[in-house]
């Protein structure tokens, strides 16, 4: 059996919080807890999901889609926000799987692209997305912004 072949990717749930934080802490250095993880993926669940990958039994990887309807357009936009796979894990198919599936997952939503930003000096990356059929598309620009209180 190939690597991608043992490759089970499943939406996650709220008793896969602990390994979302574990790789989370991995690739974003973030210090979410379990508990804000759970509540995170119900928050986000009407538009943003988080798919698994494991091996046997072992979480090493995710990937999150978020799918919102847009005003301008009849098609949903679909938008790969997140994808993390271990470092001993990765060059065997895992990433692929992911993709795969979040892939399938816009697809039956009605999404009929799939978008998704990574950094721009993020050359292995590049050439990931490059060889499983992406292409640059635009320019993507950001400004930090301050949080503001609501105005009455």
């Amino acid at each position: 059996m190939t690597m991608i072949e043992s490759v089970r990717v499943h939406q996650a749930t709220k008793e896969d919080a602990a390994e979302i934080a574990r790789l989370n802490k991995i690739f974003n250095q973030s210090q979410a807890t379990s508990v804000q993880i759970a509540q995170q993926l119900d928050a986000a669940a009407s538009v943003e999901r988080l798919y698994l990958a494991q091996i046997a039994d072992r979480a090493v990887g995710y990937a999150c889609l978020r799918i919102v309807p847009t005003i301008c357009s009849a098609d949903l936009w679909a938008e790969l926000t997140e994808l993390f796979v271990e470092e001993g894990y990765r060059r065997h198919g895992v990433g692929r799987a992911l993709m795969r599936h979040v892939e399938e997952a816009a697809g039956v939503a009605g999404a009929s692209e799939l978008f998704l930003l990574t950094g721009f000096r993020n050359m292995s990356a590049h050439h990931f997305y490059h060889a499983i059929g992406y292409s640059l598309r635009c320019l993507t620009m950001h400004k930090a912004l301050e949080k503001l209180e609501p105005t009455s």
